[in-house]
């Protein structure tokens, strides 16, 4: 059984640190995510401004809170969210799915890994809010 080749299209840093997938989106309906954790802040910055020039979009998770006056001054307009250790720069992605997702955790503990996940999810496509418990977040799909 033959695989069908997939379309990826890439695009190189400046320092040549990543490949990014800036068709992911096209084939998945979520984008390129950059991992901040165990980057550098030099890392962090070259690999989203390679993002942001090729798609007006970047989005960033795990990123160190030490990071956000840099990634501030770089980006005047950047979205972040410190609880999730997230952060946008762009304009939020235009909605692509109908799903309903709801996201829980077993504790308190895993509160910062649902903001991730809401996040991640509300900048790319769907609606997000708070449900009565702390470590219960309700996503739901943006209406257009």
């Amino acid at each position: 059984m033959k695989r069908k080749k997939q379309n990826i299209s890439t695009v190189h840093t400046s320092d040549e640190l990543a490949q990014l997938d800036v068709l992911r989106r096209e084939r998945t309906l979520i984008p390129e995510i950059i991992f901040c954790e165990n980057k550098t802040i030099d890392q962090v910055l070259n690999i989203t401004s390679s993002f942001y020039k090729t798609k007006q979009f970047a989005l960033g998770s795990r990123c160190p809170e030490s990071y956000y006056p840099k990634l501030r001054r770089h980006f005047p307009s950047i979205l972040i969210n410190e609880s999730a250790r997230c952060f946008r720069v762009g304009k939020p992605l235009e909605c692509q799915s109908s799903a309903t997702v709801g996201i829980l955790a077993a504790g308190t503990t895993d509160t910062p890994v649902c903001e991730e996940a809401a996040f991640v999810l509300n900048k790319n496509y769907l609606r997000c809010r708070s449900g009565r418990s702390p470590s219960f977040i309700e996503a739901r799909r943006t209406n257009p």
